[in-house]
């Protein structure tokens, strides 16, 4: 509880209840960008997270630019290990166009990084802060470009349970991508201690569903609740559930519905409001079932 009231963090953050402290520089000893790290030129910091940094690389054999995700200094234990690799494994099974393609997984200097797909363009929050609520039909399709790859995921068994306009990078296109695997849970296995041990990470309240926030069985209706919330966002740049601190958030989340679109934007399409509405739904039965019936 400590943690998660911890007033230098917001709501938007991924809840560790264990802090995550702040991640080492890249190659723990390189100072200034570019640098070499192993067989890659790091360019410079892409942004940080609860389990790492990313920083955009090219690969110099190649000259191919990359994303390298890199585990903190700090969290580095054999559990945390045995996570960030499993997100690599879970990542590189979604191979779709609006999912970020992972290379793979590997070790440099004893740091395990995964490289993947860099989107260039950015993520939907970085385009909310620079251009505020988007259009009904730019949001619109961003969501449906977000359904196709978490559809995808769904499909080889993968659950995101983070999805928020952070983990929704745009291409240079202007296509939507899923990425950031790093809370996800395979449907196919039946345990997974590492993802459901209690009191270590339980998603981005003002994304995740109730039940997720509960600490209770998920299905991809869980998923649909984030595809939602992250729709409302990008109509109005607002969270639909916000508070002074994580635990606010927690609350309202679980306990209180979110305020009517209409009231915050007039001009969005009804039919749009009930959308959003049946995905924010406190029960599961109440929301779509599928990604198919979403669309």
């Amino acid at each position: 509880m400590s943690g998660a009231l911890d007033s230098s963090g917001t709501q938007a953050d991924t809840i560790a209840l264990r802090a995550a402290p702040e991640v080492s520089k890249p190659g723990r000893g390189h100072a200034e960008f570019p640098c070499e790290f192993g067989g890659y030129r790091l360019v410079g910091l892409l942004g940080r997270g609860g389990m790492g940094a990313v920083y955009e690389a090219e690969q110099v054999a190649t000259d191919r630019r990359v994303a390298l995700k890199m585990l903190g200094q700090q969290l580095d234990s054999p559990d945390m290990r045995q996570r960030f690799l499993r997100e690599g494994r879970l990542a590189a099974g979604v191979n779709h166009p609006n999912s970020l393609y992972v290379f793979g997984s590997e070790e440099i200097e004893g740091i395990p990084l995964i490289t993947m797909e860099i989107a260039g363009s950015g993520t939907l929050k970085d385009k909310l802060k620079k251009r505020g609520p988007l259009p009904a039909t730019e949001a619109v399709d961003a969501i449906l470009d977000a359904v196709a790859g978490l559809e995808a995921a769904f499909e080889g068994g993968v659950l995101h349970r983070d999805i928020k306009p952070s983990n929704c990078f745009v291409s240079p296109d202007g296509s939507v991508k899923i990425g950031d695997f790093g809370l996800s849970v395979s449907t196919l296995a039946k345990d997974d201690s590492l993802v459901t041990a209690t009191g270590v990470i339980v998603g981005t309240p003002a994304y995740a569903s109730p039940e997720q926030l509960r600490g209770d069985e998920l299905d991809v209706r869980a998923d649909i609740y984030s595809v939602g919330a992250t729709l409302f966002t990008l109509l109005t740049n607002r969270a639909p559930f916000e508070g002074d601190n994580a635990v606010q958030v927690v609350a309202n989340a679980v306990n209180k519905k979110p305020r009517p679109l209409a009231e915050l934007r007039e001009e969005v399409p009804p039919g749009l409001d009930r959308i959003i509405a049946r995905c924010l739904a406190k029960e599961p039965e109440a929301r779509y079932a599928d990604y198919a019936t979403l669309r």
